[in-house]
């Protein structure tokens, strides 16, 4: 009988051989990638926002920010969180740390620079920012919030929203259709909103409002760096376990496949 999805052993084959691609990509074309993914994250927490702040429960919020893995694993952009899985090629030797290293760099560089651009470009457009009061109070209430949050607190969800993020991405590389690949991500990341897990690139979106309200520094001390320390230890983490399971002790990927995230 014939499956309609990759079983897992075959789904972490594909994530090693993609993080490959990933690893070869040249700098400058990796870089736009990473923009673009940024802001495509960032137009799915503005519009998720939007929903709550109209009154929509958050799980509808988590819906709607499905939308912008969608976007990213359909473009081929380049996501750091979900970048995190390119660890297992590391471990099979199929790609340097210097290459590792300079992919997760660039890429976080670049998801920075995309979310900043949306956020920048949204609160510049008057109708969003001065026919809205209510939106600027609630991306206030939003940004302290994040910055008053305690270190801990903040790398311990980082850790669960990465583990959520990376399985989506994972998930995404056992389906054979465009239809499939949605669907594997779309739980985990509507799941990791709807628990109010912190993602480093989608609280890139507030590095403006925070900047704006003098919160930028406790924005980042508190917030975005263990968010981000986390995001990577949960990701690593799940990684090395799709590697110990999947991967080791067996024949390594031996051709090359399409750089999907």
């Amino acid at each position: 009988m014939e499956l309609h999805y990759f079983p897992p052993k075959d789904a972490a084959r594909r994530c090693v051989l993609s993080a490959e691609s990933k690893a070869k990509l040249h700098a400058g074309k990796t870089l736009v990638l990473a923009v673009l993914a940024g802001a495509f994250l960032a137009l799915a927490a503005a519009g998720s926002n939007a929903a709550q702040l109209a009154g929509a429960p958050r799980f509808v919020g988590g819906a709607l920010f499905t939308g912008g893995l969608f976007m990213i694993l359909l473009s081929g952009a380049e996501l750091f969180t979900g970048n995190m899985l390119m660890s297992a090629a590391y471990l099979c030797q199929r790609v340097t740390i210097f290459s590792l290293l300079k992919n997760w760099i660039l890429v976080y560089i670049g998801n920075a620079g995309g979310a900043v651009a949306v956020s920048l470009l949204l609160f510049s457009v008057t109708p969003y920012t001065r026919g809205f009061t209510e939106s600027a109070e609630y991306l206030s209430g939003i940004v302290s919030a994040k910055a008053g949050m305690p270190l801990r607190d903040a790398f311990l969800l980082g850790i669960l929203c990465n583990v959520l993020v990376c399985m989506a991405v994972y998930t995404s590389y056992a389906a054979k259709d465009v239809a499939g690949k949605l669907l594997a991500a779309f739980f985990p990341i509507w799941l990791f909103v709807t628990s109010g897990y912190e993602h480093c690139v989608a609280n890139m979106f507030y590095l403006w409002p925070a900047l704006q309200s003098g919160k930028l520094p406790q924005l980042l001390l508190h917030n975005l760096l263990p968010v981000t320390a986390g995001n990577a230890v949960g990701g690593i983490t799940l990684a090395c376990a799709f590697y110990f399971v999947f991967i080791r002790n067996t024949n390594k990927p031996q051709t090359e496949t399409e750089n999907s995230k």
